[in-house]
């Protein structure tokens, strides 16, 4: 699981601030519920930018599209 910060207008790519794996993920997930942070069951792209970003760090340019379409379904 990982969890992205973006910021509107595109602006500035989505960061990573949080990332989980194994029985962490359900936590997460769950926090993030409660929180009224909206969650999008993405496996395959959680788990390249998990692998392939670190924490407090913006989104590879790969990524981009992406991302901004599980954004843009969440709009």
């Amino acid at each position: 699981a990982v969890a992205l910060r973006h910021y509107p207008g595109g602006a500035s790519p989505p960061i990573v601030v949080a990332k989980a794996t194994g029985s962490l993920v359900e936590s997460m997930r769950a926090l993030a519920e409660r929180h009224g942070v909206p969650v999008v069951d993405r496996p395959s792209l959680a788990q390249a930018l998990s692998q392939e970003t670190s924490l407090h760090q913006p989104i590879e340019r790969r990524y981009y599209s992406a991302v901004a379409q599980v954004i843009s379904e969440l709009s």
